[in-house]
């Protein structure tokens, strides 16, 4: 009997929907690409193959019916995420060769190339299937037993929830560069809210001709920002009246944000950013250390708007 034949009672017509998912695990895969019907019908193709290669002369009725009941019950391969276009054409045609017992093209000889035929287009189609592994040191993040970032930095600034997603897939698959790159976009918002929250809406810089030129935070470079940080800085403090505990707390937020942000421009944004170098596992403990503790900070008292 077929190993195929004793699972197709428990044969889901189509696999679950993973789509939404972006970390798969091993029994995603293995229902996503319906490992243990694929298994079956790949061990009776070879079972068959080999038993029909000891074989000459006209094909038996018996073992005709062996070979066309197991292709024509292949169409649990044939369905939900796994796609065999190969394979499903191969199927198509060799149902159509054994549709005949009579046929006096069926022989043992001919049976034996289907199968061979068939089992060929399931490699071709299969191999293109390709997955990678997580690290040991890395399976917290994909399982979200470890997050970068705090629910309360994820609420203040939500335009960076995608880049830290990114961040968090770079950092699980080892692409650490990207990972770099992804938290550097992280600390653009945390900046943005700093400029908005201090009134900061436009950098001045200067046409060729000498004329003014105002452009929108969102448009403008790091260093004219950070170059104009320090004068709204003091313009916030000074509207905060004489020493109190709020202005020094305001002083020390402020100051030391903007600070921050600005050793982690010249430490990897403009480095990242123009493809200067490239960074290793330890480099993105690093910044992310760094992007950590400045985010929570700002989530402190900064929120987009």
């Amino acid at each position: 009997m077929f190993r195929l034949q004793q699972i197709l009672d428990d044969a889901p017509k189509c696999s679950e929907d993973h789509s939404e998912k972006r970390i798969l695990d091993l029994l995603d895969i293995m229902e996503l690409f319906q490992t243990k019907y694929l298994h079956a019908v790949i061990d009776d193709l070879h079972r068959l193959g080999t038993l029909f290669l000891k074989s000459q002369g006209r094909l038996s009725n018996k073992d005709f019916d062996e070979v066309n009941d197991l292709v024509n019950n292949m169409d649990s391969l044939l369905c939900g995420y796994l796609v065999l276009p190969q394979t499903k054409g191969k199927i198509d045609y060799s149902r159509f060769f054994f549709k005949d017992r009579k046929s006096p093209l069926l022989s043992y000889e001919t049976a034996q190339n289907e199968i061979r035929n068939i089992l060929e287009a399931l490699e071709r189609d299969l191999i293109p299937h390709l997955f990678a592994v997580i690290p040991e040191n890395r399976l917290d993040y994909a399982t979200k037993k470890k997050l970068l970032f705090s629910d309360k930095v994820l609420t203040a600034f939500p335009d960076a929830k995608k880049d830290i997603e990114d961040a968090t897939d770079c950092i699980i698959m080892d692409f650490s560069t990207a990972t770099v790159f992804h938290l550097m976009r992280v600390v653009e918002c945390g900046l943005r809210a700093l400029c908005d929250d201090l009134g900061f809406e436009e950098v001045k810089t200067h046409r060729k001709s000498g004329q003014p030129r105002y452009i929108p935070i969102e448009y403008a470079q790091w260093e004219p920002i950070l170059n104009g940080l320090p004068e709204k800085i003091e313009d916030r403090l000074k509207s905060m009246g004489g020493p109190s505990q709020a202005k020094q707390e305001a002083q020390e937020f402020y100051n030391s944000s903007w600070q921050e942000i600005d050793a982690l421009r010249g430490a990897w944004r403009n480095h990242v950013m123009h493809a200067r170098t490239d960074y290793g596992p330890k480099d993105v403990d690093q910044v992310l250390d760094h992007v950590q503790r400045l985010m929570s900070k700002l989530a402190t008292r900064l929120t987009q708007v």
